[in-house]
């Protein structure tokens, strides 16, 4: 059942966030980024604390299974996310990771930027001035839970009468790329990218929804 985002949510996004954090597998089985919390604090929980009506969950007996978390408007999003979510990032990195773990600290320079503007140009924002961050359990996947999270962002924005939606994923995540295709997501962009440093050859790529 979808569900509204709820403060009691939080925890239950942070688990969710990190086992599907790895190219949409589970990054506990990785042993690079052990700051869970931190992970979570750079992709998901900003959007919870900015704008909690564009946020939902997938409840089935009782436990969270699935989220979508977004925002009508990027560029805000990510003007506030520097503003209130770095000095809250830094200080954790500081205080926490760097001691916690090594491998986890190492990996925050990728997180210290801003996501769709270093990616798409000013024109590719105003088509697409939405953007959503999807996750689904292990175990849960592959149950049409990822559509019904999508079909409640999607039919927000439209209500908002948002003019378009974007977002990224990689071209290693082998159950994403053809969900939102399938969706009628289009390639807007595509880039480089290794973020965890394995040495695979892969692309970042940035898909865009007009809906009008």
């Amino acid at each position: 059942m979808i569900e509204r985002f709820k403060k009691e949510y939080v925890q239950d996004i942070i688990n969710i966030c990190y086992r599907t954090g790895f190219y949409g597998e589970d990054l506990t089985k990785q042993k690079v980024f052990k700051d869970k919390k931190l992970f979570a604090m750079r992709f998901v929980l900003h959007y919870t604390r900015f704008q909690p009506e564009f946020c939902f969950v997938y409840k089935e007996n009782g436990k969270v299974a699935g989220y979508v978390v977004g925002t009508d408007n990027t560029k805000e999003q990510e003007a506030d996310f520097t503003k209130s979510m770095y000095p809250r990032i830094i200080m954790r990195m500081y205080l926490f990771t760097w001691w916690y773990s090594y491998t986890s600290f190492r990996h925050i320079k990728s997180f210290l930027r801003p996501e769709s503007e270093s990616v798409l140009d000013n024109s590719s924002i105003e088509k697409y001035p939405a953007h959503l961050h999807m996750n689904v359990l292990p175990g849960f996947q592959s149950r049409g839970i990822g559509q019904q999270l999508l079909d409640a962002f999607v039919s927000t924005m439209r209500d908002n009468d948002v003019a378009g939606i974007h977002l990224g994923t990689s071209s290693e995540n082998k159950k994403a790329v053809p969900f939102y295709e399938k969706n009628k997501f289009v390639l807007l962009k595509q880039l480089d990218s290794d973020m965890w440093g394995t040495g695979t050859r892969l692309k970042s790529l940035i898909y865009g929804l007009r809906l009008k």
